[in-house]
């Protein structure tokens, strides 16, 4: 008994393996670093890209103040969610925060200030 042939050219292109440690090399910096270990916890992603859509992951209002609050934890200084929701990527998002952190720089000791440069590189 003869089988058919496979149409191998409408099968989609096999999914390439993804892992943590592909993923973190793609940080342009630590507000993206840190940004993308939040989405990972939050939203129970074990990979999350420069690029991924937080509301396409199932992220949520919901989720963006627990990932505020994450953020507030590592960075001392007010985040505004409406501004945190409306950054839809890590990168958006990252960009954001460091932001922020410039615009509030003035008000921190100089000892977290040390210590975000540290985190951030």
């Amino acid at each position: 008994m003869d089988l058919p042939e496979r149409d191998t050219v409408a099968l989609p292109p096999p999914a390439k393996e993804e892992s943590a440690e592909t993923d973190a090399e793609e940080w342009a910096n630590g507000f993206q670093r840190m940004v993308a270990e939040a989405w990972r916890d939050v939203l129970g992603q074990a990979t999350v890209r420069r690029q991924d859509d937080f509301l396409d992951l199932g992220g949520d209002s919901i989720l963006a103040l627990q990932i505020s609050s994450r953020l507030k934890q590592a960075l001392p200084i007010p985040l505004k969610l409406d501004e945190l929701f409306k950054a839809r990527s890590v990168t958006e998002m990252a960009e954001m925060l460091e932001l922020e952190v410039i615009d509030g720089i003035d008000a921190l000791p100089e000892e977290t200030i040390l210590s975000l440069l540290n985190e951030t590189r």
